[in-house]
């Protein structure tokens, strides 16, 4: 490679000062001449800046930088080969074979014969393309492209963990790549794609058109403003891509300073490209504007989600549209705002949704449970099984049935929190219109309101069904009598939850130990409220934990949650830790009297033979490695806890024999080597997450 000559500065600096002489004497001819000799010298000094400069960060290994400068030459210096060559070397560098091949058939065509033309020409520069040209060449011909030796069932396999993104840009590669990934089974994978509007790096619309009809689920992620070519973009992606197949679609604004109007035409545009074949329908935080849309141009939706924190939904009327609107095929919708909800729009819901299964709302006052009733009635629909009136976190709507128990194992369920107003008068007939099929329900009786309010509870008494399995109560001092009966009145009760503030006694507890299949205790007080104990009668816990423990394997008790609850006392948890049908124990913050630390009933878990998951989390409550080197079970989560260490949680790896599965997360102030626990897991074939 031919390099410039050497700059003599000292020639510089005497042309500079013989142009300031001529100017001097007015001879303005020789001063510009002067002058241009000296620019063309500095050109000279600019080059070999350049020149220095990406050599010096090839050296390094900087090759993107070296691009950078090697394409700032020859945009300076046009005619000058070698730049060319600096970048002819640095594609090849990166594998840009083709790239490099074409600069070199391009700048060969530029060969002159005869007087150069610049004092850098050199034939020899020439033929070093020539050269890097035919290592190209030769590079690429050595390439095995494993698209064209594979099978297509291995192919296959090596995609199958790839993203929605990942796909589209992998057949972008070539013709054959985009071919050979359509062919392969991969296409009836692509159940979901994570797309936010506000990022770019995706493969081509060519590619996303191709695999956009094989798409099953796409959700959708507003998280910041962007500009409005980008929206353009987007709209025109859209536009493009037919989802023919599309099922599932999900809508997430998550930023608080978007221009609605900028992001309304693209949202609109994805609606009606696949109205047709869209089932399930989820918008968060978006404008009530979607949710009509998707009500009038959706006719097979069968599941819609709509939930906003800052935004009153606003639902145009139902019955004006007659008989164009069908909701026939809508089983499935929740509701969610920070604004009731009107009976009347919850009326005309119903009676255009006859098919509906499942109802969640919030927020809406405790008339709703009279609409309800009127029409199971009236329309004779006993198809309404599951409804959810002001549920606690509720703007989950999509995991809400992962939240309780009873959500999880019961399809039909009743759950009415924090209602104002709620009384048994209005609620009972709707559960006894229900009872035939009734498998669980869940209720928060709160202080405060009227005398006659509470003494509207008593007939509640009565309640009862041999079909409910499952109760989520929160009661007062003043009803738990009341409930006690309802719980003795359900024999085949297998699941009970305490929630909001219930402070469970004796009463309570002498119901639940004359049932015959009680599988499952839950205390919970996490959204208790202020004015609220989270305490609980530890002595009574105490009594019933050694009513069960007493029975030994004859106990049907096998899974106990105890979360968020104050002054209970270590031997409480002690006595717990002795009924040994017990298969999952869950400990989330528990405060014992003068803050003792939780290690002695945490560590005597180890003699439950049946236990197969365990969750422990304490927050800033002392649990040490002396708590947890000896657990084993098939499952083990430890969260919050700020005490253990790395060599605590090793030693649990090391004298565990059944462990399966380990999760940590939040402990010891973060400082927990998961480098070390994750080589320890794998030597043990135990799966492990942080």
């Amino acid at each position: 490679m031919n390099y410039i000559p050497p700059v003599n500065f000292s020639d510089l600096q005497d042309l500079l000062c013989n142009a300031e002489d001529a100017l001097e004497e007015e001879q303005y001819v020789t001063a510009i001449h002067k002058a241009d000799k000296a620019h063309e010298e500095l050109r000279k000094v600019y080059l070999d800046i350049l020149n220095i400069k990406i050599k010096g960060h090839l050296g390094q290994g900087r090759l993107t930088i070296a691009l950078s400068y090697a394409e700032i030459l020859i945009k300076e210096f046009p005619d000058y080969i070698p730049g060319f060559e600096f970048i002819v070397d640095i594609l090849i560098k990166q594998e840009k074979l083709h790239k490099a091949i074409d600069m070199c058939d391009n700048l060969m065509t530029r060969k002159r014969v005869g007087k150069r033309r610049y004092w850098w020409d050199d034939d020899a520069d020439y033929e070093t393309l020539f050269r890097l040209k035919e290592y190209a060449i030769q590079r690429l011909n050595s390439r095995c492209d494993f698209m064209k030796q594979l099978p297509l069932d291995v192919i296959a396999l090596i995609f199958d963990g790839f993203s929605f993104d990942m796909i589209s840009i992998c057949m972008d590669v070539s013709r054959h790549w985009r071919e050979t990934l359509i062919r392969t089974r991969i296409t009836n994978r692509l159940h979901n794609w994570n797309y936010s509007l506000d990022y770019d790096r995706i493969g081509s619309i060519q590619s996303i058109q191709l695999l956009g009809k094989y798409l099953k689920g796409l959700e959708v992620r507003i998280l910041n403003s962007v500009p409005e070519y980008v929206h353009k973009k987007q709209q025109d992606l859209f536009k493009k891509v037919s989802f023919c197949q599309l099922r599932s679609l999900s809508i997430t604004q998550g930023g608080s300073e978007i221009n609605e109007l900028s992001y309304q035409r693209t949202i609109t545009k994805l609606l009606e490209n696949a109205c047709s074949t869209l089932e399930e329908i989820q918008f968060n935080g978006l404008d009530t504007h979607f949710f009509n849309q998707a009500i009038e141009i959706c006719p097979n939706i069968k599941k819609l989600f709509y939930s906003s924190f800052s935004k009153e939904l606003t639902m145009f009327n139902f019955d004006e549209r007659g008989e164009s609107l069908s909701l026939l095929q809508l089983t499935d919708l929740r509701i969610y705002t920070t604004k009731n909800i009107s009976n009347q729009n919850v009326e005309s819901i119903l009676r255009h949704a006859v098919n509906l299964e499942h109802l969640m709302i919030g927020h809406c006052d405790s008339n709703v449970l009279s609409v309800l009733l009127k029409h199971r009635l009236q329309h004779n629909n006993k198809k309404l099984r599951r409804i959810f009136i002001n549920p606690e976190d509720a703007c989950f709507i999509t995991d809400y049935d992962k939240y309780r128990l009873s959500r999880r194992f019961y399809r039909e369920t009743v759950d009415v929190q924090l209602c104002e107003n709620v009384t048994a008068g209005l609620l009972l007939p709707l559960l006894n219109d229900m009872i035939d099929h009734l498998k669980g329900f869940a209720l928060t009786v709160i202080p405060g309101g009227r005398e006659s309010h509470w003494k509207d509870w008593t007939c509640f008494s009565n309640f009862g069904s041999p079909s409910i399995r499952c109760m989520n109560i929160g009661f007062t001092p003043a009803t738990e009598s009341i409930f006690a009966s309802v719980i003795r009145n359900c024999p085949s009760l297998e699941m009970i939850e305490f929630h909001h503030g219930a402070k469970p006694t004796s009463i309570i507890y002498n119901a639940l130990q004359s049932l015959p299949t009680l599988h499952s205790f839950t205390i919970n007080n996490e959204k208790t409220c202020d004015t609220l104990p989270n305490s609980v009668n530890s002595r009574d816990l105490l009594n019933f934990f050694t009513h069960y423990a007493s029975l030994g394997d004859q106990s049907t008790l096998d899974e106990i949650r105890l979360c968020h609850i104050d002054d209970l006392d270590l031997v409480t948890l002690l006595e717990m830790t002795e009924i040994e049908t017990l298969k999952e124990v869950e400990l989330c913050d528990i405060n014992t009297p003068h803050n003792l630390p939780l290690d002695h009933p945490i560590q005597a878990l180890k003699n439950l033979y049946l236990l197969e998951r365990v969750v422990i989390k304490m927050g800033y409550r002392e649990v040490t490695d002396v708590g947890i080197q000896q657990l084993d079970c098939k499952t083990i989560e430890l969260s919050s806890l700020e005490y253990i260490t790395t060599e605590g949680v090793s030693n649990l790896i090391k004298n565990s024999s059944i462990l399966k599965e380990l999760r940590i997360s939040n402990c010891g102030n973060n400082n927990i080597r998961t480098d070390i626990i994750q080589t320890l897991a794998k030597d043990k074939n135990i799966v492990f997450s942080s």
